[in-house]
């Protein structure tokens, strides 16, 4: 059920079996696999059903370095799954096992632990199964495959898989076990007299103020990489640093996902896009995606380098929106899976979103020569992403300035190392390398030449992770491999803030596997 907490008769103290702090991708998901168990959960978050312009200034962010965008995160119901654009990517068995040349790398649980659960997060979602990604897992590096460039298909889920608070998060809205509170906003984390559990959480209205709080018997931190750090570091009135700090890990390693573009490739007379560039496109998979590329495992480990990966968008004389791109991608598909029906149905539905006048010019672009994507001039942008290593001065603290209800704000510190700039320099090293040998075209560098590391343009793909990190020991990290707070016995937290490493996929896929994973140990627990 769903109460507008500002307006509601919300008592003083909420008693719950579950506390979630976040109707996110995270906190929906561990809502939804919770419902049906007899569990009383709470679920308290600072936006609407829409979205509200006074809740959305609690996303507000001091920033050094690097800007984080305000619309970066959405304080709504469904969180920012209400303004993404889709895209589906596992992380890499290699990710979670990690890199010797990258310190601190690698996480504490296995790909075959993760599995079951991205296969689960698949179905719910009905989205591309792991499977999809086969060629990632399959045994690319040696002898049967010198080559220096992968392909990375980058998968887009369909618009009625978006919204989390229009697919998981209608069984919230309609549970007679589940409460959302709405305008509401978690101030404070109040722990036991031996600091070793949560006695209550402190919440607040976002309109009248009133103070009220929650009583649980757990409680899961699921509202995004920069607020689960700030609601941690803001509870200090009992320890001095805040919540599960005490090794002053809360806030650092903060990663996002550096990207951009500096480069395009010029495709030679009579040759196609991808077939002349040896990109073959996976025959598994039904759903529409971005075909792309990342460097071997071996080249980045000989230049000590961070994954990154690139995509191509087609270099039209028209706006590059999703809208754009979902249809340049379909049409690439349906090239190369003829019989695939779903495609020609996702084909319909990009068409009509599309401008009609913009359809028109891109579709005639597309499909004026016989040979494929060989349009007048044959060019295509290169947009990259950059997996970022854990750095602990990339941080997450607190501001001076203060939100709506006199709690501070979040400082976020950030910017990408040289190595990880250079990462995606030697990428593009490589996709050059492979054009001049295939003879299929040439890169031409933005910037009219190769640029140096420290002058490659960047920003923010809104991917906000690691300020809570997972690990074995609570030296060097915030929550144990169930997801647990070193030393608090019922305190949780989900989410992307608890990625130790980030490789260049987005977050989603991960999020929904581990919050999955989470609520299995959630129900062990309680029930």
């Amino acid at each position: 059920m769903i109460f507008q907490a500002s307006t509601a008769d919300v008592p003083a103290s909420i008693e719950v079996d579950l506390c979630i702090v976040g109707a996110g991708a995270a906190g929906l998901t561990l809502a939804d696999e919770l419902a049906g168990t007899g569990l009383k959960i709470a679920i308290l978050e600072t936006g609407d059903i829409g979205r509200d312009k006074d809740a959305q200034v609690f996303s507000d962010t001091e920033s050094v370095e690097k800007a984080v965008p305000r619309n970066a995160r959405i304080r709504q119901f469904g969180g920012s799954t209400t303004a993404w654009s889709g895209k589906w990517l596992p992380l890499m068995p290699e990710d979670l096992k990690g890199a010797a040349w990258i310190e601190r790398s690698g996480w504490p649980i296995t790909p075959e632990e993760l599995a079951p659960y991205y296969e689960r997060a698949s179905r719910r979602h009905k989205g591309p199964a792991p499977e999809d990604f086969a060629q990632w897992t399959a045994p690319t590096d040696g002898e049967a495959d010198a080559r220096r460039l992968k392909p990375a298909s980058v998968y887009w889920l369909g618009k009625n898989q978006l919204d989390f608070g229009q697919t998981v998060g209608k069984v919230a809205a309609n549970s007679e076990t589940i409460a959302v509170y709405l305008n509401c906003t978690a101030t404070e984390i109040v722990l036991t007299d031996d600091h070793s559990g949560v006695a209550a959480l402190k919440a607040q209205t976002l309109h009248g103020k009133t103070a009220f709080q929650v009583i649980a018997r757990d409680y899961v931190l699921a509202s995004g990489g920069i607020e689960n750090a700030r609601l941690l570091l803001a509870s200090k009135s009992q320890i001095e640093g805040g919540v599960g700090n005490a090794h002053d890990n809360v806030g650092r390693f903060y990663m996002d996902h550096p990207s951009g573009n500096v480069a395009k490739v010029v495709l030679a007379p009579g040759k196609t896009f991808p077939d002349d560039l040896g990109m073959a496109i996976p025959s598994n998979g039904r759903d529409r995606m971005d075909i792309g590329s990342y460097m071997a495992r071996r080249i980045r480990e000989k230049g000590r380098l961070v994954n990154a990966y690139f995509v191509w968008r087609p270099a039209l004389d028209v706006v590059p929106t999703d809208d754009i791109r979902k249809l340049f991608s379909t049409l690439v598909l349906i090239r190369h899976r003829p019989t695939q029906m779903k495609l020609y149905r996702e084909l319909l539905r990009d068409v009509f979103k599309v401008p009609k006048g913009l359809a028109v010019r891109y579709l005639w672009f597309l499909l004026t020569k016989k040979a494929g994507l060989r349009g007048p001039d044959r060019t295509f942008q290169i947009n990259y992403h950059i997996e970022m290593a854990p750095d602990p001065e990339n941080r997450v603290t607190l501001s001076d300035t203060p939100d709506p209800l006199g709690h501070p704000l979040a400082k976020v510190r950030w910017k990408a190392s040289e190595v990880e700039l250079h990462s995606v320099l030697e990428l593009h090293d490589e996709l050059q390398a492979l054009l001049a040998e295939t003879g299929a075209g040439t890169l031409i560098w933005t910037a009219g030449q190769r640029p140096e590391a420290a002058d490659l343009p960047y920003s923010s793909a809104s991917h906000h992770m690691g300020t809570t990190r997972m690990g074995a020991r609570p030296e060097t990290s915030v929550v144990d491999p169930d997801c647990r707070v070193h030393g608090i016995s019922n305190l949780h937290i989900a989410g992307s803030s608890v990625f130790p490493t980030g490789g260049f996929g987005n977050p989603t896929f991960t999020i929904v596997a581990l919050s999955i994973r989470l609520a299995d140990r959630l129900k062990e627990k309680l029930l």
